[in-house]
């Protein structure tokens, strides 16, 4: 049984799921014969034959903690919401018999639709009574197996959700998940995605609404392996709506990292600004594609975007495409993309100091990374990341 052919048969039994199924078969998994697929290939996938998810879990749960940072924690395991490893808090609700808000839709592509029909939704209340950090732990065990977890979050007017959605483990497993936020007036999300599964096909859509004076901010990390995709797409429906996004992938060997942002100025009065920055070594190979869109309506919109990329073999390729589309003449926009080589004037002066060229490499991709770092507002995350790029470039 194909890969295709068994996502298809884990559908749900629901007059949605099965839709979602139809659609599945209709598409097909993505691949080079879409725009937004061009430079990715899923074959080592398409004759794997993918089963339902086991979610048993008797591994320390506390390793995957990130030192300083104190939070709620909930745990999925292949993509099954593990409510016996996970806390409670004032201010977040789990919801019963959640409505789907939809936002993802089937027929946006192959993987979409297969989350759908058999993706475990939860759906998760905010309130301003929250006061701690959630920590969503995602942990990938076992072989070709499909977890398909679909989030989405309610943020009510005026609550802060500070979100750290971690992604680990082993498991060679496709990793298809669906976020959705719901930001009400006056709130606000800081969401940290840390992707670090690197036998996984891990792919991602998420999809925010914010409105008046709601703040999304998302800031991912890719630390590396074997294929990883993430899409976001934020919509800023209501005037003072703002969206930051920053982003960090860095592959060697033969690893994939392809991210694809999109932000929909609908309204005036909005603004927003995006920054990633890319490292490939060995035979990595990363895309970037951002694209910020203006409307016809969004007059006094206010946009900045910033790419910059950093090759350190002759074999590693990068593909950035920043792209602005704006249909109104009263905006302030800005966008702009890098791809380049280490600075040789930088490695002679620390060469001149007595650092070897090894070294001297290192520090100067150190600190590349480490300037999306240093922009997260969790320090204990900054912290960690920062140990991280030290462990695995100097």
């Amino acid at each position: 049984m194909s890969a295709l052919e068994s996502l298809k048969a884990l559908a749900g039994n629901s007059p949605r799921q099965l839709q979602a199924a139809e659609v599945l078969g209709q598409l097909g998994l993505p691949g080079r014969q879409l725009e937004d697929w061009k430079y990715l290939s899923l074959k080592h996938l398409q004759s794997k034959t993918l089963a339902a998810p086991t979610s048993k879990f008797d591994g320390d749960i506390a390793s995957f903690d990130i030192p300083g940072l104190t939070a709620v924690r909930l745990v999925w395991v292949n993509g099954v919401f593990r409510a016996d490893l996970s806390d409670q808090a004032e201010g977040l609700t789990l919801v019963q018999d959640a409505i789907d808000l939809d936002w993802v839709a089937p027929e946006l592509d192959g993987l979409a639709a297969a989350n759908l029909a058999a993706g475990q939704l939860v759906e998760l209340a905010v309130s301003d009574a929250l006061q701690m950090p959630v920590h969503c732990l995602f942990i990938a065990k076992g072989e070709d197996q499909a977890a398909q977890p679909r989030l989405q979050w309610r943020v009510a007017a005026n609550a802060h959700l500070e979100l750290l959605e971690q992604h680990v483990g082993e498991g060679a497993n496709l990793v298809n998940m669906v976020s959705q936020f719901d930001l009400a007036a006056d709130s606000k999300v800081t969401r940290y995605k840390l992707l670090n599964t690197k036998n996984a096909t891990h792919t991602g859509h998420t999809w925010a609404q914010v409105r008046r004076n709601a703040d999304f901010q998302n800031h991912f990390i890719d630390l590396g392996g074997k294929f990883h995709r993430d899409q976001i797409c934020v919509q800023l429906i209501e005037g003072q709506a703002n969206t930051r996004l920053n982003g960090l992938y860095m592959v060697d060997g033969r690893n994939l990292s392809d991210s694809h942002t999109r932000i929909e100025h609908l309204v005036p009065q909005a603004t927003s600004a995006q920054h990633y920055r890319g490292i490939a070594n060995g035979r990595g190979k990363a895309v970037f594609n951002g694209l910020v869109y203006i409307g016809e309506n969004a007059s006094q919109s206010a946009t900045e975007q910033k790419n910059a990329n950093l090759l350190l073999s002759d074999t590693a390729e990068i593909n950035p495409k920043p792209e602005l589309q704006i249909h109104n003449d009263d905006v302030v926009a800005s966008h702009g993309s890098t791809v380049g080589n280490l600075d040789e004037e930088q490695l002679f002066y620390l060469r001149q100091r007595g650092i070897s060229e090894a070294e001297g490499r290192a520090l100067l991709t150190f600190a590349f990374a480490e300037q999306i770092a240093q922009a997260l507002p969790s320090q204990p995350l900054a912290d960690y990341l920062e140990a991280r790029f030290a462990q695995d470039v100097l």
